[in-house]
Parts: structure tokens; C-alpha cells; sequence
């Protein structure tokens, strides 16, 4: 017999669903307000620099000077390499709190169609508090909590998983990264000590453009890791991890434009990422303990409500 029944299970769904949203919109909310500053600031950059090559190609007293001294395609050259790395920086950062708001969209919708759910779940437990003390037994009451406290062991199943399915995401995301740098390294070896000329240098620099993409999208997923995160406690920091790995991402762009011969910037991108990668494999490990200890605590629930079950008169 379920005496936590369907119709009190759906309104605490509610109430947890409500909880879980207005937890993830607090870390979302401050997630939006440093992806504002650092876009509004880029955006700056990005027109200072594209400001920059304008000069430069419509004849101006710089411009005058640089032909004089025969390095204006050399300056022009470094001018437009600034623009479109400032662009480019801008860009993802602007894609990043696009995505931001959209899941505080949505979750903004939820909280609204949630909006008294509470007080509704408090007044249907009340009521079904005492349908089941008219049963006249003491066991009846105590069941009744048991499969409350189940409830919740499950909620925190649920939450646990949508966690992991987000570490796991971004850790396949690493693993490509990771996948692309080996192949640019590859290369880098071949076009330094094999003489590998142009062919060898573009399908370097292919792998690592490929390398890029991934770290954009590996950088939104983290963000949504640590959103998912919010609500599970688990002893890990993910928002120092994140903010190291953003300031990276910023450093690999910069590299990019740099003289990728130089084998140990591969390198070193390299290890940054195995870093990454060890930090969400730490934090996945330490949610599938949480997961396991909590499915631990459900059984245990279990057994505890059956044997009030059986005992009952």
C-alpha cells in the first residue's frame, strides 16, 4: 500500500522542480552578469583593433610612415591578425551569454508556472496526514513519512544524474580536444624535424582551428556543468576550475596567431587541457559516490517501510 500517493507525489515534484530551478537561476544570474562585462569590454577591443587596420588602409599619417619604411604589409599583416583574434574572442564570449540567457529564459518560465506550489503540497499532505491517521494505526503515520524521505532520496538520484550526463559531456569534449592537439602535435613534429613544408603546416593548423571550436563549445558546457551542479552537493570548487580554463581558452586563442613550430606551446596547451580533464573526471567520480551512497540510503528506506508495512495491525 502507497500512502504517499500519486496526486502528493506530483505536487512535490512541483515544489522540487521550483527549488532546482531557483538554485540554478542564482548561479546562472551571476554567470550572466561576468559574461556581460567581459563582452561589453571585447566588444570594445575588437572595435579598437578594427578601428586600427581602417587606419592603416585609409592612408593615414601612420599609415604614410610604414610606407616610408617598407614594413607596411608587415604592420597591416599584424594589425588585421589583432582584428579578427579580437573578434573572434568576442564572438564566443557574445555566444556564451546568448546561451546564459536562454536557459534563464527558461527557467524563469518554470518558476512562473510553478508560482504556489509550496503552499499547495503543504495543505495536501496535511490532508492526507490525517486520512491516514483515521486508520487508527501508529504505523500508518510513520509510513507515510518513510516514503516522504524516499521521495526525496529519489529527487536527489534524479539530480545527481543530470549532473553526470553534464560532466560526461564536457569530459567527451575534452577527450576530442585532446584527440586534435595529439594530431597538431603530430604534425608540428613532422613540419620541425621532417621538413614537412605547407602541407604539413596547414593540416597543423587545421587540427588546432578544429581544436578551437571544441574548446567554444567545451567552455558552454562546463558553464551548464557547473549550472547543474548548483543544487548537488559536492565538495568540489568547478567555478575556479572553470574560471582557470576560461582564462586559458583566452591564452590558446592568443596562440593560435603565434609561430605554432614551436613545439612546446603545443605542449603546454596540452597539458593544460589533461589538467581540465582530471578536474571533471575528479568532480564525475565524487557525484557517482554521492549517487551510490544515496541509492544506498533509498534501499535501506525500503526495507525500514516494509517492516512497518508487516508490522501493522
Amino acid at each position: 500500500m502507497a500512502y504517499y500517493n500519486e496526486g502528493l507525489q506530483q505536487l512535490k515534484d512541483k515544489v522540487t522542480q521550483k527549488k532546482r530551478m531557483e538554485a540554478e537561476l542564482q548561479d546562472l544570474y551571476a554567470q550572466k552578469r561576468n559574461l556581460t562585462t567581459k563582452t561589453a569590454e571585447l566588444e570594445k577591443i575588437k572595435n579598437s583593433e578594427q578601428r586600427d587596420v581602417e587606419r592603416l588602409e585609409g592612408g593615414s599619417l601612420a599609415a604614410f610612415f610604414y610606407n616610408v619604411v617598407g614594413k607596411m604589409d608587415e604592420k597591416l599583416t599584424k594589425e588585421k591578425e589583432e582584428a579578427y583574434k579580437a573578434a573572434v574572442k568576442y564572438e564566443t564570449s557574445r555566444e556564451e551569454l546568448l546561451s546564459v540567457e536562454r536557459e534563464i529564459s527558461h527557467r524563469e518560465e518554470t518558476v512562473k508556472a510553478l508560482e504556489g506550489c509550496e503552499a499547495a503540497y503543504e495543505r495536501a499532505f496535511e490532508e492526507r496526514l490525517k486520512e491516514v491517521r483515521l486508520a487508527n494505526t501508529p504505523e500508518t503515520e510513520t509510513v507515510l513519512r518513510i516514503e516522504g524521505q524516499m521521495y526525496e532520496l529519489e529527487c536527489q538520484k534524479r539530480e545527481i544524474n543530470e549532473a553526470l550526463s553534464a560532466g560526461k559531456q564536457a569530459l567527451s569534449t575534452v577527450e576530442a580536444v585532446l584527440d586534435d592537439l595529439d594530431d597538431a602535435e603530430g604534425w608540428a613534429a613532422w613540419d620541425t624535424f621532417g621538413g614537412g613544408g605547407l602541407f604539413s603546416d596547414l593540416m597543423k593548423h587545421d587540427h588546432l582551428d578544429e581544436a578551437q571550436t571544441k574548446i567554444n563549445r567545451l567552455q558552454i558546457e562546463l558553464r551548464k556543468f557547473k549550472t547543474e551542479l548548483s543544487d548537488v552537493e559536492v565538495h568540489a570548487d568547478i567555478q575556479v576550475q572553470i574560471e582557470e580554463f576560461l582564462k586559458f581558452a583566452d591564452y590558446f586563442f592568443d596562440g593560435l596567431f603565434a609561430d605554432w613550430a614551436v613545439m612546446d606551446k603545443i605542449e603546454q596547451s596540452t597539458n593544460r587541457v589533461k589538467h581540465t580533464k582530471n578536474e571533471i573526471t575528479d568532480v564525475i567520480s565524487k557525484l557517482e559516490d554521492k549517487l551510490e551512497n544515496v541509492e544506498c540510503r533509498y534501499q535501506k528506506k525500503l526495507e525500514e517501510r516494509e517492516i512497518q508495512i508487516l508490522s501493522a495491525k
